[in-house]
């Protein structure tokens, strides 16, 4: 594999890694607070979750 390549994985990785855990305290932020959250599935359907 190119260095470049790699590079390009591992920068994609810190990022999903990232966002998985923005995504985490928000909802434990929401499930501390009693606030529902709405949220947006692949095929756009909308999916509320309650804590």
């Amino acid at each position: 594999m190119k260095k470049i390549e790699k590079e390009s994985l591992v920068l994609a990785d810190k990022i999903l890694r990232g966002f998985q855990k923005a995504v985490e305290k928000v909802y434990e932020n929401a499930r501390k607070n009693g606030e529902e959250l709405v949220i947006a599935d692949e095929d756009g359907k909308v999916i509320r979750i309650k804590p």
